[in-house]
């Protein structure tokens, strides 16, 4: 009697794994999340294997794994809060079936702490510990610049232009926007914020001189990730594809200007 039920069981928990979390009830969700740490801590400790593998060196093993199971609760626990996000925050979006804009930004944390720790380890790895800490740090500034402009990155920016031959706008797309400031602004602001490190606790350089480049490099970020104040200066339309590429581009030119700068500080 007790075999059948522990098999019930665990059907029971393999078909509440193979739902979508979207479709299951709160009680079912607490199943769901259970199942996605023990799969998380597994592939969180496989992917560390893998990456200490690859750079040689299996002291790395612990802080990688560390680093990779954090980040995977943060996801895990977004999912367990579902409706409490989706009621203040609406995850779901009704007219475009998946998850909405607003609901990208908060996977956009887990994303971050991922790209955290493996840029983190292979940073320590070539620069040692400030340069692992810089470059661990600015991964975060995308999601929280985002979350703090909710306002901008949600459904309503795919709101319809009548003056666009193509009435389906492309919005302010948390994704693309988040690539978007990895692309063009990651570097500058992490060397920036390197050579302040090193200005304070290493006296290499003028901390002036440092702050003056990291405070360029965080006008960039601001620049890039506030589509909805630039489209009110640029004269092409950010809410279509076609604008953001023009608007990458611009972004791209501008930290093209800014690296060389500062290789030639």
């Amino acid at each position: 009697m007790k075999i059948n039920k522990i098999v019930y069981i665990m059907k029971s928990f393999a078909e509440i794994m193979r739902t979508s979390w979207r479709d299951l009830n709160s009680y079912e969700l607490k199943y769901y999340a259970l199942g996605l740490i023990i799969e998380c801590e597994f592939l969180s400790f496989i992917t560390s294997v893998f990456i200490t593998f690859l750079i040689g060196d299996f002291s790395y093993l612990l802080i990688s794994f560390m680093g990779l199971s954090f980040s995977s609760l943060i996801i895990i626990l977004i999912i367990y809060k579902r409706d409490y996000l989706n009621g203040k925050y609406v995850l779901f979006d009704m007219m475009h079936p998946g998850i909405s804009y607003q609901g990208m930004v908060f996977i956009l944390f887990g994303v971050s702490g991922l790209l955290s720790t493996c840029i983190g380890i292979l940073a320590f790895k070539q620069g040692g510990l400030y340069s692992s800490i810089a470059f661990s740090l600015i991964e975060f500034f995308p999601p929280i610049f985002m979350f703090l402009k909710l306002n901008v990155y949600n459904n309503e920016s795919r709101e319809y232009l009548n003056d666009l031959k193509n009435s389906m706008t492309f919005g302010y797309h948390p994704f693309y926007y988040y690539m978007l400031s990895l692309m063009v602004c990651n570097g500058p602001m992490g060397i920036s914020l390197l050579w302040i490190f090193k200005s304070i606790f290493q006296n290499g350089m003028s901390l002036n001189h440092s702050l003056f480049y990291f405070l360029l490099s965080f006008c960039l970020f601001c620049f890039v990730l506030s589509p909805d104040k630039i489209n009110n200066i640029i004269p092409f339309e950010l809410k279509t594809q076609k604008g953001f590429k023009k608007y990458a581009f611009l972004s791209l030119i501008l930290t093209t200007t800014l690296l060389i700068s500062m290789m030639w500080r």
